[in-house]
């Protein structure tokens, strides 16, 4: 016999005329269980679907974009200035340095919040 109190060994149910233990879940509890981990797994396949259907046509455009725009790729491209409209050629300079300047301006501003 153990001296805690608090401690009371697990009861086995051999004395003759006591009842089985009672399986607390019922019939309609186990059957709302199962309905609901249907619906969840039903559910669930329904979201990964629907978000491989809408990456499937963005992934073939970006594909499709750089398979087109490679070729376009190079370092006039990132050097020179626009081209007027109507001719060939230009580049991205200026947007490159305007990205540049507010990426600049930004991180003195926050330097500038942090110090207070």
């Amino acid at each position: 016999m153990s001296t805690n109190p608090f401690h009371s060994p697990p009861s086995t149910n051999d004395s003759p005329g006591l009842p089985p233990p009672r399986n607390r879940a019922s019939k309609w509890t186990r059957l709302n269980s199962a309905r609901r981990h249907g619906v969840n797994h039903l559910v669930t396949g329904l979201a990964v679907l629907s978000t491989l259907l809408v990456l499937v046509p963005l992934i073939a455009i970006l594909v499709y974009l750089l398979y087109k725009g490679a070729s376009s790729l190079n370092l006039a491209f990132f050097t020179h200035i626009p081209a007027p409209v109507g001719e060939e050629g230009g580049g991205m300079a200026n947007a490159i340095m305007g990205s540049g300047i507010v990426l600049g301006l930004d991180r003195k501003s926050t330097r500038l919040n942090s110090s207070h």
